[in-house]
């Protein structure tokens, strides 16, 4: 019984010693040859350096070469202020002992859904997997974009048809004129029209061949306070105020994207020696704030 004790504590003791589980030590993850291009870049969806590609190599060492790794990639875009502004994450499917690439694309978007505003911007890089992990960062990643001023409307025509003399007609919902800011910078519109040839546009009350045109920035049409005043276009450009085409909304200072809702209403001549259809022309300018 003695000799049996101790051959079976030799054995115990030479199977936790020579274990294969523990011939490996842990593996570690390096990140190497950061870099990006190109050094400035512009999201102006023009397609010439919309975006920015910053790229890695990333080292497994120590690894088993025939373990499979999951290796979870992140690239966090930091500004000046050392906010971090948007979070890019990849994964990469490797084995051990092995260098393998990794890119991430910033378009300049940011994770509160808007663009970034123009300056410099670093990059904070981190991989990890099971047990390991490892960061690098690069600084100086450039935006710019030229100030874009730009306007869109729709739709293009208020098709009013035929009207009698005298008449005073809105527009219905469906009538109604979108417009939206699809430039890059704060603008507020102005605007006016162009009379058509026999007419000519009034500002106090319609005439022989004299119309009135008023224009007004609402959500809905209903209870616009119509008004000369305020309201009526002219062939000189006006710029709008928080008074002036206004009725609920206005046309200052409209951010990127936003968008506004165009109403008009016609008064038609009280009469007129023209007998062919006309068509006035309302045109919008953005101007920068």
């Amino acid at each position: 019984m003695k000799i049996t004790k101790n051959i079976l504590a030799v054995i115990f003791g030479v199977t936790i010693w020579f274990s294969p589980l523990f011939a490996f030590a842990a593996g570690s993850l390096a990140i190497e040859n950061v870099s990006y291009s190109p050094q400035t870049f512009s999201p102006d969806n023009d397609g010439i350096d919309d975006v920015v590609t910053v790229s890695a190599m990333v080292k497994t060492m120590g690894f088993e070469p025939s373990k499979s790794l999951n290796i979870l990639c992140k690239a966090q875009i930091i500004d000046a202020a050392g906010e971090i502004v948007e979070t890019i994450k990849t994964k990469i499917q490797t084995t051990g002992n092995v260098s393998v690439s990794v890119t991430f694309l910033w378009d300049g978007s940011m994770k509160r859904g808007n663009t970034a505003v123009n300056g410099a911007y670093g990059c904070q890089l981190s991989v990890k997997t099971a047990g390991s992990e490892a960061s690098a960062s690069i600084s100086g990643i450039d935006l710019y974009v030229a100030d874009k001023l730009s306007v869109f409307v729709s739709p293009e025509y208020w098709n009013i048809g035929e009207v009698k003399p005298g008449t005073v007609i809105g527009m219905s919902q469906q009538d109604k004129i979108t417009v939206t800011n699809d430039g890059n910078i704060s603008t507020t519109y102005s605007l006016h029209l162009i009379n058509p040839d026999g007419w000519q546009h009034a500002q106090i009350q319609t005439g022989e061949d004299e119309y009135i045109l008023n224009a007004a920035f609402s959500k809905k049409s209903r209870n616009i306070p119509w008004s000369e005043q305020n309201h009526a276009l002219t062939d000189i450009p006006q710029l709008c105020t928080k008074a002036k085409f206004a009725a609920g909304q206005n046309g200052v200072s409209v951010n990127p994207g936003q968008v506004r809702s165009l109403w008009l209403q016609f008064k038609a001549p009280v009469s007129t020696k023209i007998k062919e259809q006309q068509q006035i022309k309302v045109v919008i300018t953005a101007n920068p704030d």
